[in-house]
């Protein structure tokens, strides 16, 4: 909407769409704080540091495409995957 590639309304709807889907959220403070701790020990954003907790926490992997977020990782982070590094099967 900011960028007006879509509509006020068009961006509400997506938004109502989204939040249909029921995806389960995880609130903790001490999720939190391993974020925290987790932001310090590679040097990322904390936000970086809540993806990982939460990959981490689910035993779910991590793919990015963030080259800065790869390189603070550098295989320390066994969830982390590299998007390109992703065996996805082409649309043909």
């Amino acid at each position: 909407m900011r960028r007006e590639r879509i509509s006020a309304g068009q961006g509400r709807r997506a938004l109502q769409l989204f939040l249909a889907w029921q995806i389960p959220t995880v609130t903790s403070d001490a999720l939190a704080e391993t974020a925290f701790d987790l932001a310090l020990q590679f040097d990322c954003a904390f936000y970086d540091g809540l993806y990982l907790v939460l990959a981490s926490e689910t035993a779910t992997p991590l793919a990015h495409v963030d080259e800065r977020l790869r390189n603070a990782l550098a295989g320390r982070f066994k969830q982390g995957m590299w998007i390109e590094d992703l065996d996805i099967p082409s649309a043909s």
